[in-house]
């Protein structure tokens, strides 16, 4: 009935629960019924906090005011604690996928004032979490810890929402490489820290680290979309895109790029690697047991939780590199044209790093990821 009447009052006049909408979006949340399957909505039972939500999404569309919304939903993680819910009930949102449709929506047809904005209430939501986590003591780690991971998490999944939607035009390219390159500066470097060493993240179950590689990834993907648009844009090894490896003084402390090529050189330079490959990439691909497939990764030292991030990065970079290295063949035939002495060869360095990240992601595939690392 109190979701009902809810759903009245908002489609009557929304001012009339705007003030209130942390509470309103707080007590939906506690309401949901998961529904996962797009082409299934009409077989799934009705639930009136999905409608309520979903109208809320729909009007704050056409009200050009995403960022209040996204806002009260911040804020409802603090109206959840303070009235005893479980702060996990609001990720029940990201299992429903009439809801994460009309985000998507509301994100496709944003406009390009708005995107700024939006980026940037992500970005400090992110570092925000980020922090308050790192600074938690351990007389208070306990339940604020588990309620740092958990809006953490969501914070980040709805990040990556909004990135997977945000439409790149020739227009907002420029702005929208900007703020991938901020993000990768300021939230992505926080949260991995620094020290993402081989042998440090080995000896940790980080899910900070986690939680940076999923944005990590999808920050590489809008980059490259956006860098798409960019007119003589040059193509650089060591600078990705100027993304991915920071050569500025002030980012020395991290090399997100550095540490994934390290990682695979790790992984394909090993005897299981090579076994794997020899005995099971010759016959289709076959899965090894699952006894074999546990022995091996933890001897590659590929940590569980670990698996499906770091495989979704490299799919992204091998995304990007597919861009980079028609621009850098474009150079070397022009330079062949001018009849250079000598003509750059980068496109060669940019196809080995390819072959590479995609055994490396093949390899991955075959063995058993973290499901709770699954990232939307």
């Amino acid at each position: 009935a109190f979701i009902s009447s809810f759903h009245y009052l908002i489609l009557l006049n929304h001012r009339l629960v705007h003030e209130r909408l942390p509470d309103v979006i707080s007590f939906s949340c506690a309401q949901l019924h998961p529904v996962t399957h797009f082409n299934h909505l009409k077989k799934q039972p009705k639930c009136q906090a999905n409608e309520l939500l979903s109208s809320i999404i729909k009007i704050y569309r056409e009200l050009r005011q995403m960022k209040h919304l996204l806002s009260s939903t911040r804020k409802a993680f603090l109206v959840s604690k303070v009235c005893h819910r479980e702060s996990e009930s609001l990720q029940r949102v990201l299992s429903c996928g009439n809801i994460i449709e009309s985000l998507s929506t509301a994100y496709q047809i944003c406009p390009s004032g708005q995107i700024h904005e939006i980026w940037e209430f992500f970005d400090a939501w992110t570092l925000e979490i980020t922090r308050r986590g790192g600074t938690t003591n351990d007389d208070a780690a306990g339940s604020n810890e588990r309620d740092s991971s958990t809006e953490l998490s969501f914070c980040v999944q709805m990040f990556i929402i909004f990135i997977r939607n945000v439409r790149t035009n020739k227009q907002n390219s420029t702005e929208i490489r900007t703020f991938s390159e901020k993000t990768m500066a300021s939230s992505v470097a926080t949260l991995l820290g620094n020290d993402i060493s081989i042998e440090s993240i080995s000896a940790r179950c980080d899910y900070f680290l986690r939680q940076g590689l999923n944005l990590c990834g999808w920050l590489v993907d809008i980059h490259t979309r956006a860098c798409f648009w960019i007119e003589n844009f040059h193509v650089s090894y060591h600078g990705s895109y100027s993304l991915l490896s920071q050569d500025s003084s002030e980012n020395k402390n991290f090399d997100v790029l550095a540490y994934l090529q390290n990682v695979v050189d790790m992984v394909l330079a090993s005897d299981h690697y090579l076994d794997w490959k020899n005995s099971y990439l010759k016959k289709y691909w076959k899965s090894a047991s699952d006894d074999d497939s546990q022995r091996q990764m933890e001897d590659a030292q590929i940590p569980l939780h670990l698996r499906a991030s770091l495989q979704r990065l490299a799919l992204h970079r091998i995304h990007q590199l597919h861009s980079m290295i028609y621009y850098s063949k474009r150079d070397e035939y022009e330079q062949i044209e001018k009849e250079d002495e000598n003509p750059s060869v980068a496109s060669n360095l940019l196809v080995k790093e390819a072959k590479m990240l995609v055994n490396f992601s093949v390899y991955l595939a075959s063995f058993p990821t973290d499901r709770s690392s699954s990232c939307i």
